[in-house]
């Protein structure tokens, strides 16, 4: 049970702090962690009290889990549980369709994360692709200039969307390649990482940032 609370209260804490540090970059945030977790019901409020609230069910369904052997070609990844994380925080929302034939959801920002990061409201998308028990592609994309303001936005926000989503051994791989490749990245270029059973794509064209992630095979 305190695993599992500790996990959750870490999630939310990723959540809160992001959203409202997404301008000033995530290495910003990444050393002010430790502090927050010593403090976290003052400073979170609503969110420390909900987390610590939490029934061992209840932490149970909210977490995102992943198999620890994957189905072959899939990602280990449940939406439904994804879906659960995400409700917390009511930065997303989603809406079902398809993909390549595929049944998918589509993620979007609420009113609420459009007030947090205003330059990529209105072209931010997260697709979630194939059975919902257990997705096999996750494409995302974000909006992408040459303005600095976008380049913290998506960061903060990829990062931001990611905690609910990825186990830890993962985000720890992904949070520090997305912040330097973000940046870098130039137009028509691509960079990849594959990290546990996932291969993360990161490429860009004139407009938008796309992060597509598959199965390692």
């Amino acid at each position: 049970m305190r695993k599992f609370k500790i996990s959750v209260c870490i999630t939310l804490l990723v959540f809160a702090m992001l959203a409202c540090n997404a301008a000033t970059g995530i290495r910003a945030a990444q050393t002010e962690i430790p502090a927050l977790l010593t403090s976290a019901p003052t400073m979170l409020g609503p969110l420390g009290t909900a987390a610590a609230q939490m029934t061992p069910s209840d932490l149970l369904t909210a977490l995102p889990i992943t198999s620890n052997t994957p189905i072959p070609g899939t990602l280990g990844i449940s939406l439904v549980d994804v879906k659960m994380v995400m409700e917390i925080t009511r930065q997303f929302s989603f809406k079902d369709g398809t993909v390549d034939g595929k049944p998918a959801s589509i993620a979007m920002l609420t009113s609420t994360a459009a007030a947090s990061f205003p330059v990529l409201a209105d072209g931010f998308s997260a697709e979630f692709i194939g059975d919902a028990s257990n997705l096999v592609e996750i494409r995302v994309t974000v909006p992408r200039s040459e303005d600095k303001t976008t380049v913290d936005q998506g960061i903060g926000l990829l990062s931001l969307f990611f905690s609910g989503i990825l186990p830890p051994q993962v985000q720890m791989a992904f949070i520090p390649w997305i912040t330097e490749n973000y940046l870098s990245l130039a137009v028509d270029g691509s960079k990849e990482l594959a990290s546990g059973n996932l291969k993360f794509r990161l490429s860009r064209d004139q407009v938008n940032m796309m992060l597509d992630i598959t199965p390692l095979k």
